[in-house]
């Protein structure tokens, strides 16, 4: 928001090489800080947030994962197409697979059968290390879904991947007990 109080228009496909650039700069220390920020800043506002939802997309649906295995603050969490394993730079040092032992709430994780930046290799690894996790867990992968499915301004959006995995989302939310 700009000092006058005026949100910035959504991003744009034009915008997304720039934006993930900077994703792939975050050091998942600053994610976590972040993120406990935000509870942090909704509690100073009477939201209380002892026990939140959490999702996202994309590399947010990457650090939900170590997010909700960090924080006993998140009830449940939803986890969008994240990277799940891979060559673990400095400022990432371990992806969600590496920290399912952790997991202190539900997670759900809805990937795409086709996405090209995540093998469905590596989704059925995360599903098959998952077995281990103290926490219920699931995954659901949409077999024409690629990357981004859910973004409606994206050549990959699939309006029935992206409705049916929102349902699922509120669906996950409320049986943990939380409202997105």
């Amino acid at each position: 928001m700009s000092p006058d109080g005026v949100l910035p228009p959504p991003p744009t496909a034009a915008d997304f090489p720039a934006l993930r650039a900077m994703a792939a700069q975050a050091s998942d220390a600053q994610g976590m800080a972040d993120l406990d920020a935000c509870l942090d800043g909704a509690g100073e506002h009477g939201g209380g947030c002892d026990r939140a939802p959490l999702t996202g997309f994309g590399w947010a649906g990457r650090i939900a994962w170590p997010h909700t295995a960090h924080s006993p603050r998140i009830k449940a969490a939803v986890a969008w197409y994240g990277r799940l394993e891979g060559e673990a730079p400095a400022h990432q040092p371990r992806f969600p697979i590496d920290r399912v032992g952790d997991l202190k709430a539900p997670v759900l994780g809805p990937y795409g059968e086709v996405d090209q930046s995540i093998p469905l290799d590596s989704v059925e690894r995360m599903r098959h290390a998952l077995e281990r996790a103290a926490v219920s867990t699931d995954i659901v992968v949409y077999s024409t879904a690629q990357n981004g499915f859910h973004s409606d301004n994206r050549t990959s959006y699939q309006r029935a991947a992206a409705e049916h995995g929102w349902a699922a989302m509120t669906g996950w939310f409320s049986t943990y007990g939380v409202r997105p």
